[in-house]
């Protein structure tokens, strides 16, 4: 059923909005390239995106937003009961990682049971939205062309756009991804935001079991520049709460990771299974095609230009890769039904890469050296 807002909620999400942007520009008046563009461009964006928000909204978000999520915040905002979801192992995961029913159940605990689902939409709205504007924002002193177009990419896509507002937490981690991706990028001007740079990854360990990933190969991809100068302090400083929480959590309370638990010699022997890579790869495609065809293109244009310079792909892109990569292999592990697998989440699985690929590609492209001067905006 399609979400039908009252005029009042989104006009008020549409004045959040508006401050928050409002406080950008404040911010960054003395920066020449704020320009009446610059501001005229990120208002179509919000507002293209609201717009398509309002139809493609699901009232209560997708099967996982109200069998997991939501149903884990439920249980995580009643202080006495709070300990069952523990116990609710028929397929509502209650090893995974707390940070998104946390939130919702503070929500829950503020707006009552009433407003609860106003209060989820418009959280899931915000972050869907945060996203595309970071993004710009983050990258138009370098390009104003291909910042907007990252933008509009992604303001205009429906899969992007339904992915965010289903309510589950890919998008959460998502954009904790993307900034600490932005936090680390920026220690040259502010070597405390290593320690911002840190606290995200660590929420992203603590926002779904994905995160793992996510973390190992980020510090993989930057042991170097981590570990120059003593900045590994910094950076596992801003780690260190999240982490703990997570570990507390998972060697306390939660029970086994069914996908752990299920291992055997038999899923081992899938390694040797040449036909579960290729319906990987074909899903894989499929899925590329279908809603993320602007990464493809992307992609190609930016190995294009690379092989006409003869440079190699930034240390940030390649890390990008071999995450998607490694998320792809897990498939070749399931125990679950392979196809049933994918169909079910490996869309999902390609939406937590999106923005930091997006604000990856913007950030490459927009540099001096990587396109001529015709196409740069002064």
């Amino acid at each position: 059923m399609l979400i039908n807002l009252p005029f009042g909620i989104t006009a008020l999400l549409i004045v959040i909005g508006c401050v928050l942007i409002s406080r950008w520009i404040y911010k960054n008046r003395s920066i020449n390239k704020v320009s009446t563009l610059n501001t005229a461009i990120l208002l179509i964006g919000v507002i293209i995106l609201t717009n398509k928000a309002y139809y493609l909204s699901s009232e209560y978000g997708y099967w996982d937003a109200w069998y997991i999520w939501n149903y884990h915040g439920k249980y995580l905002s009643d202080p006495q009961n709070w300990k069952m979801i523990l116990s609710t192992t028929d397929g509502a995961h209650p090893d995974y990682p707390m940070v998104l029913p946390s939130i919702l159940a503070f929500l829950k605990n503020i707006v009552g049971n009433t407003g609860y689902w106003i209060s989820n939409y418009a959280f899931h709205y915000l972050i869907t939205l945060l996203i595309p504007v970071l993004i710009f924002t983050e990258t138009f002193r370098n390009s104003v062309i291909f910042s907007s177009l990252a933008l509009i990419l992604l303001v205009t896509n429906d899969t992007y756009i339904s992915q965010g507002l289903a309510q589950y937490a890919d998008t959460l981690l998502a954009f904790f991804f993307l900034c600490s991706v932005i936090c680390f990028n920026n220690r040259q001007r502010a070597t405390k935001s290593l320690i911002y740079a840190g606290a995200f990854l660590g929420l992203c360990l603590w926002t779904k079991n994905e995160g793992a990933i996510l973390a190992a190969l980020f510090i993989l991809f930057n042991t170097k520049t981590l570990f120059t100068s003593k900045r590994y302090r910094l950076f596992f400083s801003g780690m260190a709460i999240p982490l703990g929480v997570l570990l507390l959590y998972k060697l306390a309370y939660a029970p086994q990771n069914d996908m752990i638990a299920a291992q055997s010699t038999d899923t081992y022997n899938y390694i040797f299974d040449l036909n579960r890579y290729k319906i990987i790869y074909n899903s894989f495609i499929e899925n590329l095609n279908s809603g993320y065809r602007e990464v493809k293109y992307g992609l190609l244009i930016y190995l294009l230009l690379l092989i006409i310079k003869r440079r190699l792909p930034s240390i940030q892109i390649l890390m990008v890769l071999t995450i998607c990569m490694t998320y792809m292999l897990i498939y070749v592990f399931t125990y679950q039904d392979l196809e049933w697998h994918l169909f079910t989440s490996q869309s999902r699985l390609m939406h937590q890469l999106l923005p930091v690929t997006m604000y990856l590609l913007a950030k490459e492209l927009g540099k001096d050296d990587m396109i001529t001067d015709q196409v740069k905006v002064a």
